[in-house]
Protein backbone atom coordinates (compact mmCIF):
# COMPACT_ATOMS: atom_id res chain seq x y z
CA UNK A 1 0.00 0.00 0.00
CA UNK A 2 1.27 3.47 -0.89
CA UNK A 3 1.08 5.87 2.04
CA UNK A 4 -0.93 9.01 1.35
CA UNK A 5 -2.37 11.45 3.92
CA UNK A 6 -5.79 9.82 3.54
CA UNK A 7 -4.58 6.38 4.68
CA UNK A 8 -2.07 7.44 7.33
CA UNK A 9 -3.23 6.71 10.87
CA UNK A 10 -1.56 8.32 13.87
CA UNK A 11 -2.20 7.15 17.43
CA UNK A 12 -2.20 10.15 19.80
CA UNK A 13 -1.81 9.88 23.58
CA UNK A 14 -1.82 13.54 24.55
CA UNK A 15 -3.62 15.85 26.97
CA UNK A 16 -6.79 17.71 25.90
CA UNK A 17 -4.64 20.82 25.55
CA UNK A 18 -2.19 19.31 23.05
CA UNK A 19 -4.40 17.00 20.96
CA UNK A 20 -6.38 19.80 19.22
CA UNK A 21 -3.11 21.52 18.32
CA UNK A 22 -1.87 18.34 16.63
CA UNK A 23 -5.18 17.99 14.81
CA UNK A 24 -4.82 21.55 13.53
CA UNK A 25 -1.23 20.88 12.39
CA UNK A 26 -2.12 17.59 10.68
CA UNK A 27 -5.63 18.03 9.26
CA UNK A 28 -5.21 15.53 6.40
CA UNK A 29 -4.09 12.65 8.63
CA UNK A 30 -6.34 10.35 10.63
CA UNK A 31 -5.69 10.88 14.36
CA UNK A 32 -6.95 8.29 16.84
CA UNK A 33 -7.03 9.00 20.58
CA UNK A 34 -5.15 6.40 22.60
CA UNK A 35 -7.53 6.79 25.53
CA UNK A 36 -10.51 6.08 23.27
CA UNK A 37 -9.42 2.64 22.04
CA UNK A 38 -9.29 -0.76 23.72
CA UNK A 39 -5.84 -2.30 23.47
CA UNK A 40 -7.22 -5.82 23.87
CA UNK A 41 -9.53 -5.31 20.89
CA UNK A 42 -6.79 -4.26 18.47
CA UNK A 43 -5.93 -6.77 15.77
CA UNK A 44 -3.31 -7.04 13.06
CA UNK A 45 -5.46 -4.90 10.77
CA UNK A 46 -5.20 -1.98 13.21
CA UNK A 47 -2.26 -0.30 11.52
CA UNK A 48 -0.77 2.91 12.89
CA UNK A 49 2.19 4.50 11.12
CA UNK A 50 3.23 6.64 14.10
CA UNK A 51 2.39 7.29 17.75
CA UNK A 52 2.60 10.73 19.36
CA UNK A 53 2.82 10.49 23.15
CA UNK A 54 2.93 13.34 25.65
CA UNK A 55 4.96 13.34 28.87
CA UNK A 56 4.56 16.68 30.65
CA UNK A 57 3.16 18.40 33.71
CA UNK A 58 -0.27 18.14 32.06
CA UNK A 59 0.24 14.40 31.48
CA UNK A 60 2.96 13.16 33.86
CA UNK A 61 2.41 9.43 33.21
CA UNK A 62 3.60 9.43 29.59
CA UNK A 63 6.37 6.89 30.12
CA UNK A 64 3.99 4.53 31.95
CA UNK A 65 1.65 4.71 28.95
CA UNK A 66 4.60 3.98 26.67
CA UNK A 67 5.46 0.83 28.63
CA UNK A 68 1.83 -0.26 28.32
CA UNK A 69 1.98 0.28 24.57
CA UNK A 70 5.13 -1.84 24.32
CA UNK A 71 3.21 -4.76 25.81
CA UNK A 72 0.72 -4.72 22.93
CA UNK A 73 1.71 -7.10 20.08
CA UNK A 74 0.02 -4.73 17.61
CA UNK A 75 1.56 -1.47 18.86
CA UNK A 76 4.99 -2.43 20.18
CA UNK A 77 6.72 -1.79 16.83
CA UNK A 78 4.97 1.53 16.10
CA UNK A 79 7.55 4.39 16.04
CA UNK A 80 6.89 6.93 18.79
CA UNK A 81 7.54 10.67 18.97
CA UNK A 82 7.24 12.23 22.42
CA UNK A 83 5.79 15.64 23.23
CA UNK A 84 7.63 17.11 26.25
CA UNK A 85 7.75 20.41 28.09
CA UNK A 86 11.36 20.17 29.31
CA UNK A 87 14.70 19.35 27.71
CA UNK A 88 16.28 17.93 30.87
CA UNK A 89 18.90 15.25 30.00
CA UNK A 90 17.08 12.71 32.21
CA UNK A 91 13.89 13.02 30.16
CA UNK A 92 15.71 12.93 26.81
CA UNK A 93 17.66 9.85 27.91
CA UNK A 94 14.43 8.08 28.87
CA UNK A 95 13.01 8.83 25.44
CA UNK A 96 15.92 7.50 23.40
CA UNK A 97 16.89 4.63 25.71
CA UNK A 98 13.26 3.51 25.79
CA UNK A 99 13.03 3.38 22.00
CA UNK A 100 11.46 6.75 21.13
CA UNK A 101 12.59 8.16 17.78
CA UNK A 102 12.31 11.90 18.47
CA UNK A 103 10.62 14.55 20.59
CA UNK A 104 8.68 17.79 20.08
CA UNK A 105 8.95 20.57 22.62
CA UNK A 106 5.97 22.42 24.07
CA UNK A 107 4.87 25.00 22.94
CA UNK A 108 4.44 23.19 19.64
CA UNK A 109 5.47 25.05 16.48
CA UNK A 110 3.33 24.13 13.49
CA UNK A 111 6.09 24.02 10.86
CA UNK A 112 8.27 21.82 13.06
CA UNK A 113 5.43 19.39 13.79
CA UNK A 114 4.57 19.03 10.10
CA UNK A 115 8.21 18.71 9.00
CA UNK A 116 9.26 16.10 11.54
CA UNK A 117 6.22 13.90 11.23
CA UNK A 118 6.29 14.08 7.42
CA UNK A 119 9.99 13.14 7.46
CA UNK A 120 9.43 10.00 9.54
CA UNK A 121 6.50 8.94 7.40
CA UNK A 122 8.71 9.39 4.31
CA UNK A 123 11.31 7.14 5.95
CA UNK A 124 8.66 4.46 6.46
CA UNK A 125 7.80 4.57 2.76
CA UNK A 126 11.50 4.25 1.92
CA UNK A 127 11.90 1.31 4.25
CA UNK A 128 8.94 -0.58 2.80
CA UNK A 129 10.24 0.05 -0.71
CA UNK A 130 13.83 -0.86 0.19
CA UNK A 131 13.01 -3.90 2.32
CA UNK A 132 11.02 -5.35 -0.56
CA UNK A 133 14.46 -5.93 -2.06
CA UNK A 134 16.73 -6.41 1.01
CA UNK A 135 16.31 -6.55 4.77
CA UNK A 136 17.99 -3.51 6.27
CA UNK A 137 17.02 -1.33 9.25
CA UNK A 138 15.16 1.92 8.87
CA UNK A 139 16.87 3.81 11.69
CA UNK A 140 20.32 3.98 13.24
CA UNK A 141 20.23 2.21 16.63
CA UNK A 142 21.93 4.97 18.63
CA UNK A 143 20.57 8.21 17.17
CA UNK A 144 17.25 7.07 15.66
CA UNK A 145 17.93 8.98 12.43
CA UNK A 146 18.00 7.23 9.05
CA UNK A 147 20.43 4.35 8.71
CA UNK A 148 23.32 4.43 6.24
CA UNK A 149 21.56 1.76 4.14
CA UNK A 150 18.45 3.90 3.81
CA UNK A 151 20.67 6.85 2.84
CA UNK A 152 22.19 4.85 -0.03
CA UNK A 153 18.78 3.98 -1.39
CA UNK A 154 17.37 7.49 -0.91
CA UNK A 155 20.45 9.04 -2.56
CA UNK A 156 20.11 6.69 -5.52
CA UNK A 157 16.43 7.57 -5.87
CA UNK A 158 16.98 11.35 -5.58
CA UNK A 159 19.97 11.19 -7.95
CA UNK A 160 17.80 9.65 -10.64
CA UNK A 161 15.01 12.17 -9.99
CA UNK A 162 17.39 15.17 -10.15
CA UNK A 163 19.03 13.85 -13.33
CA UNK A 164 15.62 13.51 -14.95
CA UNK A 165 14.41 16.95 -13.82
CA UNK A 166 17.84 18.64 -14.22
CA UNK A 167 17.78 20.05 -10.67
CA UNK A 168 20.64 20.50 -8.22
CA UNK A 169 21.36 18.01 -5.46
CA UNK A 170 23.52 18.81 -2.42
CA UNK A 171 25.09 16.75 0.34
CA UNK A 172 26.49 17.87 3.69
CA UNK A 173 29.04 15.46 5.17
CA UNK A 174 29.30 16.32 8.89
CA UNK A 175 31.73 14.95 11.46
CA UNK A 176 31.89 15.67 15.21
CA UNK A 177 35.32 17.08 16.03
CA UNK A 178 37.43 15.18 18.59
CA UNK A 179 34.69 12.59 19.28
CA UNK A 180 37.25 9.89 20.18
CA UNK A 181 38.77 12.23 22.76
CA UNK A 182 35.28 12.91 24.12
CA UNK A 183 34.56 9.17 24.43
CA UNK A 184 37.88 8.49 26.16
CA UNK A 185 37.26 11.12 28.83
CA UNK A 186 33.51 10.78 29.33
CA UNK A 187 32.77 7.15 28.40
CA UNK A 188 30.87 5.56 25.53
CA UNK A 189 27.45 5.99 27.15
CA UNK A 190 27.95 9.74 27.41
CA UNK A 191 29.34 9.63 23.88
CA UNK A 192 26.08 8.07 22.69
CA UNK A 193 24.18 10.88 24.41
CA UNK A 194 26.37 13.37 22.53
CA UNK A 195 25.55 11.65 19.23
CA UNK A 196 21.83 11.73 20.00
CA UNK A 197 21.88 15.42 20.84
CA UNK A 198 23.91 16.37 17.76
CA UNK A 199 21.49 14.38 15.60
CA UNK A 200 18.57 16.19 17.22
CA UNK A 201 20.18 19.60 16.65
CA UNK A 202 20.80 18.81 12.97
CA UNK A 203 17.21 17.64 12.63
CA UNK A 204 16.01 21.00 13.94
CA UNK A 205 18.04 22.78 11.26
CA UNK A 206 16.60 20.96 8.23
CA UNK A 207 13.07 22.13 7.62
CA UNK A 208 11.78 20.43 4.47
CA UNK A 209 10.18 16.96 4.53
CA UNK A 210 12.28 15.85 1.53
CA UNK A 211 15.58 16.56 3.33
CA UNK A 212 17.15 13.47 4.88
CA UNK A 213 19.54 13.09 7.83
CA UNK A 214 21.43 9.82 8.21
CA UNK A 215 24.23 8.58 10.42
CA UNK A 216 27.11 6.84 8.66
CA UNK A 217 29.34 5.67 11.53
CA UNK A 218 31.04 7.13 14.57
CA UNK A 219 30.38 10.87 14.60
CA UNK A 220 29.69 11.08 10.87
CA UNK A 221 26.32 12.30 9.61
CA UNK A 222 25.09 13.05 6.10
CA UNK A 223 22.36 15.53 5.20
CA UNK A 224 20.87 15.07 1.74
CA UNK A 225 19.25 18.19 0.30
CA UNK A 226 17.27 17.64 -2.92
CA UNK A 227 16.69 20.61 -5.22
CA UNK A 228 19.25 22.73 -3.34
CA UNK A 229 22.02 24.84 -4.86
CA UNK A 230 25.43 25.46 -3.27
CA UNK A 231 24.46 28.73 -1.58
CA UNK A 232 21.39 27.13 -0.02
CA UNK A 233 23.42 24.14 1.18
CA UNK A 234 26.01 26.48 2.68
CA UNK A 235 23.31 28.36 4.57
CA UNK A 236 21.91 25.12 6.03
CA UNK A 237 25.42 23.94 6.92
CA UNK A 238 26.31 27.17 8.72
CA UNK A 239 23.07 27.03 10.69
CA UNK A 240 23.93 23.46 11.74
CA UNK A 241 27.52 24.34 12.62
CA UNK A 242 26.54 27.35 14.74
CA UNK A 243 23.69 25.49 16.47
CA UNK A 244 25.98 22.65 17.55
CA UNK A 245 28.73 25.03 18.71
CA UNK A 246 26.24 27.14 20.70
CA UNK A 247 24.55 24.13 22.33
CA UNK A 248 25.11 23.01 25.92
CA UNK A 249 27.35 20.11 24.79
CA UNK A 250 30.82 20.52 26.31
CA UNK A 251 33.98 18.47 26.94
CA UNK A 252 37.40 18.95 28.53
CA UNK A 253 40.37 19.58 26.22
CA UNK A 254 43.79 20.27 27.73
CA UNK A 255 42.18 21.24 31.03
CA UNK A 256 39.70 23.68 29.49
CA UNK A 257 36.01 23.27 28.78
CA UNK A 258 35.36 23.35 25.04
CA UNK A 259 32.15 23.26 22.98
CA UNK A 260 31.33 20.29 20.78
CA UNK A 261 31.82 21.36 17.16
CA UNK A 262 31.26 20.02 13.66
CA UNK A 263 33.37 20.06 10.53
CA UNK A 264 31.28 19.96 7.35
CA UNK A 265 32.05 19.20 3.72
CA UNK A 266 29.55 20.19 1.01
CA UNK A 267 29.15 18.81 -2.49
CA UNK A 268 26.64 20.08 -5.05
CA UNK A 269 25.89 18.99 -8.60
CA UNK A 270 23.24 18.61 -11.25
CA UNK A 271 23.29 14.81 -11.59
CA UNK A 272 23.93 13.27 -14.98
CA UNK A 273 24.40 9.75 -16.29
CA UNK A 274 28.14 10.44 -16.69
CA UNK A 275 28.60 10.17 -12.92
CA UNK A 276 27.42 7.96 -10.06
CA UNK A 277 25.53 9.00 -6.95
CA UNK A 278 28.49 7.79 -4.90
CA UNK A 279 30.64 10.47 -6.56
CA UNK A 280 28.64 13.12 -4.70
CA UNK A 281 29.54 11.53 -1.36
CA UNK A 282 33.20 11.14 -2.34
CA UNK A 283 33.50 14.82 -3.26
CA UNK A 284 31.78 15.83 0.01
CA UNK A 285 34.17 13.52 1.90
CA UNK A 286 37.17 15.29 0.36
CA UNK A 287 35.66 18.65 1.31
CA UNK A 288 35.22 17.38 4.89
CA UNK A 289 38.86 16.30 5.01
CA UNK A 290 39.87 19.81 3.94
CA UNK A 291 37.72 21.30 6.71
CA UNK A 292 39.55 19.10 9.22
CA UNK A 293 42.94 20.08 7.80
CA UNK A 294 42.09 23.79 7.98
CA UNK A 295 41.47 23.56 11.73
CA UNK A 296 38.00 21.97 12.24
CA UNK A 297 34.72 23.68 13.18
CA UNK A 298 34.41 25.03 9.64
CA UNK A 299 32.80 24.37 6.27
CA UNK A 300 34.41 23.61 2.93
CA UNK A 301 32.44 23.35 -0.32
CA UNK A 302 33.29 21.50 -3.53
CA UNK A 303 31.19 21.43 -6.70
CA UNK A 304 31.52 18.95 -9.52
CA UNK A 305 31.96 18.27 -12.33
Amino acid sequence: MILTPENISLLVACSPKIQPILQDCLPTYQLFGFFEIELDNLNQDSVFQLMILEHSHEQPNGFEIYQQVKQSPTLKSVPTIFVIDTVEPKIRNQIFEGGGIDYLLIPLEKTEVITRISRYLTLQVLQKDYQSQKKYPLLDDVTQVASSQILKYYLWREWRRAAREKTQLSILFCDIDHLNHYNEHHGLQTGDYCLQQVAHIIHQCIRRPADLLARIEGGEFVVLLPNTHEAGALQVAENIRQSVENSALRYLWEGKEQPITLSIGISTTVPSHQYLAEDLIQVATRALQKAKQYGRNRIVTHCFP
